[in-house]
């Protein structure tokens, strides 16, 4: 199973709009939503939380606090808690309104298990924490969560490869004995609220996630990078153009998924985008990356 986490913000909210209207990942991902960080917001949560009750999917949600859960209650009724697995950070909520609960560990705490936790969520930078969790309790509820994308800044640092940082888990949980793993998408652990930068002066850049193979010939993922400066073009619709005709034109290196087929619909009708366009994009086609070496494997 694959937990992508994401923070409760626009492009986010409608990267799983698109993803559960399509049915994508419908019995491999479950969504994590994260209202609690700052620079989230309720309405984006709202609208995640709608999207996928809609679409009968489940999700892990993080809030501030939980008076805000009654008013999901009172948007959905009582079938948000049939989708709905409330998360903590590092400890156990046991609300007797939820079946089903998961605990993400951010620090060292004792331990506790219970048929109403489904997961245990570890990030990987502790991930010293999963052999002593898994001596007392075993590997089946463990999720892995990995910070695997790199950012670089400004945006013209961007290379034209690198490594997608999750330790291959993607191909290695079921050997494992894990529930699954996650990751932060094409964003990275604590990104930054700010939209990223004036399209007028910003480098453009497509971030787009693809199966490759380490220098040991073992299986990994990799992030592709288009980029296009002010300095190339300093035409903002242009430069625009161009870093999508960039992606269409090695189109073949990556799974054809909904992210990479709305690129090729942008350039035959509107023939630019924007930045949270981009964003959203790179989200959906990871998310379809990782359904897709999940049934593949």
């Amino acid at each position: 199973m694959y937990f992508p986490y994401l923070y409760a913000r626009g492009e986010e909210a409608n990267a799983i709009a698109t993803i559960a209207e399509s049915r994508i990942g419908s019995s491999s991902i479950i969504p994590i939503i994260d209202n609690s960080f700052d620079g989230t917001n309720l309405d984006s949560s709202k609208k995640m939380v709608g999207k996928l009750i809609e679409n009968m999917r489940k999700f892990i949600l993080f809030v501030n606090d939980e008076t805000e859960l009654d008013k999901y209650e009172k948007e959905h009724g009582n079938i948000f808690y049939d989708y709905c697995i409330l998360g903590g950070k590092n400890y156990f909520i046991n609300n007797n309104k939820f079946k089903y609960e998961a605990i993400l560990y951010e620090q060292n705490v004792n331990f506790v298990d219970d048929s109403k936790i489904l997961y245990h969520i570890f990030s990987s930078e502790n991930s010293w924490l999963i052999q002593p969790f898994s001596n007392e309790y075993g590997t089946s509820k463990v999720v892995v969560l990995f910070d695997a994308f790199k950012i670089w800044e400004p945006n013209i640092n961007y290379p034209n490869q690198d490594l997608f940082k999750n330790s291959g888990i993607c191909f290695t949980y079921k050997k494992m004995k894990f529930a699954g793993f996650g990751d932060y998408t094409i964003l990275s652990k604590g990104f930054s609220a700010s939209s990223g930068g004036n399209a007028a002066t910003i480098t453009h850049v497509i971030h787009l996630t693809k199966k490759s193979k380490n220098e040991d010939n073992s299986d990994c993922i990799v992030t592709r990078h288009f980029l296009t400066s002010r300095e190339e073009e300093e035409d903002i619709s242009t430069r625009s153009n161009k870093t999508l005709k960039k992606v269409v034109e090695h189109k073949s290196e990556f799974l054809n998924s909904k992210g990479l087929q709305e690129i090729e619909n942008i350039l035959n009708t509107r023939g630019s985008t924007s930045l949270g366009m981009y964003k959203r994009i790179g989200i959906i086609h990871h998310l379809e990356l990782m359904d897709w070496i999940m049934k593949n494997m």
